[in-house]
């Protein structure tokens, strides 16, 4: 997946994985729902979340990182 950047039409995925992988595309889409670091959005912008669903006209993108940053009140108080 990170050799297409963030997002790739599934259609496009398949036909770059077919001739490399003798995986069936059951087993294919289980992968993609069970990987944390994927989604599958539908043409409307919406998230598949079953792997039977999975269309070629869908995009397979990398999820959005949410950065966490903790935030401590009352600044340095109590450092010295």
């Amino acid at each position: 997946m990170t050799e297409f950047g963030d997002a790739i039409g599934v259609g496009e995925f398949y036909g770059s994985i077919y001739n490399m992988t003798p995986a069936h595309m059951d087993d294919i889409h289980a992968a993609i729902i069970e990987n944390a670091d994927l989604q599958v959005l539908t043409g409307s912008g919406g998230e598949r979340r079953k792997a039977n669903t999975i269309e070629a006209g869908d995009t397979l993108r990398m999820k959005q990182q949410r950065s966490f940053f903790p935030v401590f009140l009352g600044g340095n108080k109590g450092l010295k």
